[in-house]
């Protein structure tokens, strides 16, 4: 299932990734500001050198915005040949993965803790505020926010920084933003989105791994680790799944091996990717790392080797062909109908 087609191994620590909406670009940066942006094929098309103490990073669904998210404000760079800085967002108190990017305006939406837990709505050409809305008072972390498929709803996630999420249903179009205060979905971490159906699949603290209708957030299936990994009871799901068409995904078992699932049952059915390179992931101090779709069917993925002292790390992205692979985004369609029964639900 899984060709590999290339490797770039990192010069110093990546922990801020990238991926636009399309799957075209990607970037990789330390928390320094020391970078890269990479094409679909893991070719080097820009060196980054931002201002340290990066926080986050988020590209748009073309590549053609980046934004980089600090302590007190976020920084918005236009992307080209090189990068320009473009705009400056006074946002502080922001979280991993707090931006959605309209599909039909030049708006981003952003979810903020710094005073009070609201989602904001910005002009990108202006930089000014389109409309707010506060969020449900959950966690005290932060929210990340996770578009759907569609282009106006998205997920809100609230997490307490510890194994407690909330998951709330937000929506954005023609200059308005609502938060839906139900269903409030507990225990859901990052859901991933069918491309083409009302539903998604996510980590579940007390189910393992779920897939759960939109926008009801009912239960369709479920599987517990110990089910799936009975020889490792005491290992967990990963936050990573993709989609393989209709029926099947894949799957993470937290730093080690990559899963194929059925997705009717969520009971796996093989074991798709446990080394590279002769090593084992969980031996000798290598572990895998988080994935990302690409476009052309591609699957992109991450490793650390630990030296004896786990202190220090070489990181290596690897880039594989998977045939089966369905990648995001998809053509919504025109009429939006699982948007409608959200908003139908108001």
């Amino acid at each position: 299932m899984l060709k590999l087609i290339r490797s770039l191994r990192l010069a110093d620590p990546r922990p801020h990734y990238a991926a636009s909406g399309d799957g075209r670009r990607f970037v990789a940066c330390s928390k320094a500001g020391a970078g890269l942006l990479l094409d679909d094929n893991l070719e080097q098309l820009v060196t980054l050198a931002l201002p340290p103490n990066i926080e986050w990073l988020q590209l748009n669904d073309d590549a053609s915005l980046l934004l980089v998210g600090y302590d007190d404000h976020v920084a918005g760079y236009a992307v080209g040949h090189a990068i320009s800085r473009s705009l400056t967002l006074p946002v502080a108190g922001t979280s991993y993965l707090p931006c959605v990017f309209s599909r039909d305006e030049p708006v981003v939406c952003i979810a903020s803790w710094y005073r009070d837990l609201v989602l904001t709505a910005y002009d990108l050409l202006s930089g000014k505020v389109v409309a707010e809305h506060p969020l449900p008072a959950r966690g005290g972390e932060g929210y990340s926010l996770v578009p759907h498929p569609e282009g106006e709803a998205m997920a809100a996630i609230a997490f307490s920084g510890n194994s407690e999420d909330w998951l709330f249903w937000a929506h954005y179009r023609d200059g308005r933003l609502r938060v839906f205060d139900r269903p409030e979905i507990r225990d859901v971490s990052l859901p991933q989105f069918h491309p083409g159906r009302g539903e998604f699949v996510s980590h579940h603290e007390q189910l393992g791994l779920c897939r759960m209708r939109f926008p009801s957030g009912e239960l369709i299936a479920s599987v517990q680790p110990e089910e799936a990994f009975p020889d490792d009871p005491d290992d967990d799901f990963g936050y990573d799944v993709h989609y393989l068409g209709n029926d099947r995904i894949l799957a993470w078992q937290t730093d080690l091996a990559l899963y194929e699932f059925d997705l009717g049952t969520l009971r796996p059915l093989r074991r798709v990717l446990s080394g590279v390179d002769g090593k084992t992931f969980g031996e000798n101090g290598f572990f895998s790392g988080p994935s990302w779709a690409l476009a052309g069917r591609r699957l992109l993925t991450s490793d650390r080797q630990f030296d004896a002292t786990i202190r220090t790390a070489t990181e290596t992205l690897r880039l594989w062909g998977a045939s089966e692979l369905c990648v995001q985004p998809v053509t919504p369609d025109p009429e939006r109908p699982f948007t409608k029964q959200l908003l139908a639900m108001s």
